[in-house]
C-alpha cells in the first residue's frame, strides 16, 4: 500500500471513528479491527465479524466463541480483552462492558455504558477501569456495580493506567487527566497540543504518552510539568512501551521509535514498512512491531538490526503479542497469525469466523 492510499485508509478510519462516537453515525456501524490478548495457554481475541473467541495458543482450536453461534448479537470491540482471575472483560462499540468466563464463555454480568468503548480496560484492586464515549468509569470488577464516572470533553479511547492510587487518562479533548482511583475526582490535567487517542504509561516519576500533535510528551507525575516533548512526522496514536529506560512508541511516519525515558533524546528509530498505529510487543530482546501495510517487523532492540518480517496480507492495526516463544496478530479481515518469535517461522493461520 502506497503512503497517500494508507493516509486514506487511517483517515477513514479516523472520520468513522469520530462519526460514530459522536453519534452521528448509525449505531449499526460494524467494522473494526481485531485485537488479540493471552493468558494462560489460550488467545482471547475480538474479530470484526462481531464475536469474541478464546483459541487455543498451540493449535488455534477454537474453545468457545461469545456471543455463541446460534445467536444473532455481536459484540463490535477496537480492543484487546483484559484477562485477570478467570474473567475476560470486554468493551464494545454498542455500548456494552462484557465480563465473560474464560472457560466457558459465558457471560457473567454485562454493564451498559454510558458511550461506546473503544480502549482496553484496566483492572487495578478489584476495580475496572476505561474510557466510555467522553467518560472515564469506573466499576466493581466481580459484579460490574459503577463505583464512579468522570467527564471529559471529549472521546475517551486509549485504556487507562494505574498507578500509585492515580488513574491517567488522555482524551480527544487535548487532555491528560490525573483522577483519584478511588473516587474519580480530578487530581490534575495536562493540556497537550492535540487530540490523544491512544494511553499513557506511567513511572514513578513520570507518565508518557502521543498525541496527534505528532510529538510525544513525558509529563512529571507530580507538577504537571513537561519534562520533554519529543517531535515526530505525523499523528502518534499508539500507546509508549518502556523497557530498562527507553521509550518505545510508532507513528504513522512509518517509524518505531527509541526515547530516552529520562531526557527524551533519540537513542535510535526503526523504520517500517507502513504506519504503526498500536504499541509494539517486547520479549527477549526483540520488538515486534505491526503495520498498515499488513507486515509484522521484528528488530533487535539495542541495535536497531532488522531481526525477520513477516507479511499478513492485510493491515495490523492492533499490537501484537507474545508469550512462550510465540507472537501472534491479527489483521484485518480476521485473520489470526502465529510465528515463531525466534525466526519468524510461520506456525499457523486461522480465522475463526469461517468456522463453522
Amino acid at each position: 500500500m502506497n503512503a497517500f492510499k494508507a493516509k486514506v485508509v487511517l483517515g477513514i478510519v479516523l472520520l468513522v471513528l469520530l462519526l460514530v462516537s459522536s453519534g452521528c453515525a448509525s449505531a449499526s456501524v460494524t467494522g473494526s479491527w481485531p485485537a488479540l490478548g493471552v493468558a494462560g495457554g489460550r488467545l482471547y481475541v475480538t474479530t470484526q465479524g462481531g464475536r469474541v473467541y478464546a483459541l487455543d495458543a498451540a493449535t488455534n482450536a477454537e474453545v468457545w466463541r461469545y456471543p455463541p453461534a446460534s445467536e444473532k448479537k455481536v459484540v463490535v470491540s477496537y480492543s484487546a480483552p483484559t484477562v485477570v482471575d478467570n474473567t475476560a472483560y470486554v468493551g464494545a462499540v454498542e455500548n456494552q462492558l462484557y465480563a465473560l468466563d474464560v472457560n466457558t464463555g459465558s457471560s457473567r454480568w454485562s454493564f451498559p455504558a454510558s458511550g461506546r468503548i473503544y480502549g482496553e480496560v484496566s483492572v487495578a484492586n478489584g476495580k475496572l477501569y476505561f474510557g466510555e464515549g467522553d467518560n472515564v468509569c469506573a466499576l466493581d470488577a466481580a459484579t460490574g456495580a459503577k463505583q464512579w464516572e468522570f467527564s471529559t470533553r471529549a472521546g475517551v479511547w486509549g485504556r487507562p493506567f494505574v498507578s500509585g492510587g492515580k488513574v491517567y487518562v488522555g482524551s480527544l479533548d487535548h487532555r491528560l487527566y490525573c483522577l483519584n482511583a478511588e473516587s474519580g475526582a480530578k487530581e490534575w490535567d495536562f493540556v497537550a497540543g492535540g487530540a490523544i487517542a491512544g494511553g499513557p504509561i506511567v513511572t514513578a516519576d513520570a507518565v508518557y504518552f502521543g498525541a496527534l500533535d505528532n510529538v510525544v510528551y513525558a509529563v512529571d507525575v507530580n507538577s504537571r510539568e513537561v519534562l520533554w516533548k519529543f517531535p515526530t512526522g505525523h499523528w502518534v496514536w499508539a500507546n509508549p512501551l518502556i523497557v530498562d529506560g527507553t521509550v518505545y512508541v510508532g507513528s504513522l511516519d512509518h517509524k518505531m521509535y527509541a526515547l530516552d525515558a529520562a531526557t527524551g533524546s533519540k537513542v535510535r528509530e526503526f523504520e517500517a514498512a507502513g504506519m504503526i498505529r498500536a504499541a509494539p510487543a517486547f520479549a527477549n530482546g526483540l520488538l515486534y512491531v505491526g503495520t498498515e501495510s499488513g507486515s509484522l517487523q521484528v528488530f533487535e532492540a539495542k541495535s536497531g538490526a532488522p531481526k525477520w518480517t513477516a507479511d499478513a496480507g492485510r493491515s495490523i492495526l492492533s499490537s501484537p503479542v507474545v508469550d512462550n516463544g510465540v507472537v501472534y496478530a491479527g489483521a484485518l479481515g480476521d485473520a489470526v497469525f502465529a510465528w515463531d518469535a525466534e525466526t519468524g517461522a510461520a506456525l499457523w493461520n486461522v480465522n475463526p469466523g469461517k468456522r463453522k
